[in-house]
């Protein structure tokens, strides 16, 4: 395959995963999950997305229920060798917290990890947000 070719494959390839992302480029976005918690901790892993090497800045996180406890939440990018993006303690209801810009890889999706420090089972609902 001629150099041209080659690049213009490429180009192509990306084109067309261009056409599939919901980025929104500069905007911000929010989403809530929920974590089903029993003895005290919980996963969620969201959808794979491509991301194509994007940027995720102005990230916060924010626990809307349970009111009572503290919470550990480490989130990972399994889609990224489990690279770590955020890990947090003590996290409190109705706090936003702060995290770190995060740079994607092609594709991305994140792993969030709970532990609660109440002895019960409960749901974690919370909300990510974060400009693309």
């Amino acid at each position: 395959m001629a150099e041209k070719d080659f690049l213009e494959s490429i180009e192509e390839e990306i084109e067309s995963h261009l056409e599939t992302l919901d980025l929104d480029i500069g905007k911000r976005r929010c989403g809530d999950f929920q974590i089903t918690i029993k003895n005290r901790t919980g996963d969620v892993i969201l959808p794979e997305v491509t991301t194509l090497w994007v940027k995720l800045k102005d990230i916060t996180f924010h626990i809307n229920s349970p009111s009572e406890g503290t919470w550990e939440v480490t989130v990972t990018d399994i889609a990224n060798k489990n690279k770590g993006v955020y890990h947090g303690k003590d996290l409190k209801y109705c706090v936003e917290y702060k995290v770190p810009d995060y740079k994607t890889g092609r594709k991305c999706q994140l792993k969030i990890h709970a532990v609660w420090s109440e002895k019960k089972d409960t749901t974690l609902k919370g909300t990510v947000c974060a400009t693309v």
